[in-house]
């Protein structure tokens, strides 16, 4: 009996703790959800050569604690590098690249291993990654970033020509071991790089693909999350006021009884009319009374 009673208590232990976690992981859906928001932006040419490049930073389609970083070039050009600031400079022990993808002129998608993606991270130290030329360095500029990561090889010979790319920006789990990792337990936030410099690295630019740019762009300040607004019911209709008649003070009225109306005189034949009367019934009856008897003696 004790073994049945325990097996059953194990069971509902680990009922509830499956529960648990299933309203846990439930809740931090419809929470992180409910936080998703991007960051998007340009970047203009600080040097001779015109160009533009749209940043956009997004905390959703990457996963949990993840940025997805993606780079589009406007017009003609190779991308060759991107560098940013974080806001907090101890996030670059634990920083790790990965899902690098390109997209080319023809509109092919190539992807990288994750072990063959260049990238350095450094604070206030990068301006350059990979190849020496892709660097940021030059042109009397004094951007200097706290991380860089290369995209593609220099040249455009052998259909090395890339138009697009991202990445996907997250803590590695050794970090978040540490000391130094348990302050950033929710994974990478977007507000880390709100506000940010952020710098961009094109070769074989325009028509001709002979130029080369350096584009620099700080990314907008993330705006919190609207609240949501608290409707108040409207207030039922008051009970509508009886209002009593007003008392008027009149002064007393004196009630006359109406008059009773006299009865009609009742009619007295004269004396002489009812003796009459008297006298002619009388005949009467004894006429008859004679009509009678000679009839009963025939």
């Amino acid at each position: 009996m004790r073994n049945s009673l325990y097996k059953h208590g194990w069971a509902a232990q680990v009922l509830s703790a499956t529960l648990t976690i299933a309203g846990l992981a439930t809740f931090s859906a419809i929470f992180a959800s409910a936080q998703a928001a991007s960051l998007t932006f340009d970047t203009q040419a600080f040097t001779e050569i015109p160009a533009s490049t749209k940043i956009t930073l997004d905390d959703q389609s990457a996963g949990l604690g993840k940025i997805l970083f993606k780079a589009d070039v406007s017009g003609i050009a190779d991308l060759r590098g991107l560098f940013f600031n974080v806001s907090d400079d101890s996030l670059l022990a634990g920083l790790q690249v990965s899902s690098l993808q390109y997209l080319d002129a023809s509109g092919k998608t190539i992807s990288v291993a994750d072990q063959n993606i260049a990238y350095s991270f450094g604070a206030s130290s990068i301006t350059s990654v990979g190849s020496k030329s892709n660097t940021m360095r030059g042109d009397g500029n004094s951007h200097v970033f706290d991380a860089g990561v290369e995209i593609g090889k220099e040249g455009i010979g052998k259909g090395d020509d890339f138009r697009s790319a991202w990445f996907t920006l997250s803590l590695s789990d050794s970090f978040l071991k540490t000391e130094a990792g348990a302050k950033f337990q929710d994974g990478l936030q977007l507000s880390y790089f709100s506000n940010q410099d952020f710098g961009v690295r094109l070769m074989s630019v325009g028509a001709d693909r002979r130029d080369s740019s350096k584009l620099a762009g700080t990314s907008p300040i993330l705006s919190p999350t609207n609240p949501t607004p608290i409707v108040t019911p409207p207030a039922p209709d008051p009970a509508p006021v009886v209002v009593a008649p007003p008392v008027l003070n009149l002064p007393p009225v004196a009630i006359v009884p109406p008059t009773p109306e006299s009865p009609e005189p009742t009619r007295v034949p004269e004396p002489g009319t009812a003796t009459a009367l008297a006298i002619v019934a009388i005949g009467c009856f004894k006429l008859l009374k004679r009509q009678q008897s000679a009839q009963s003696q025939i």
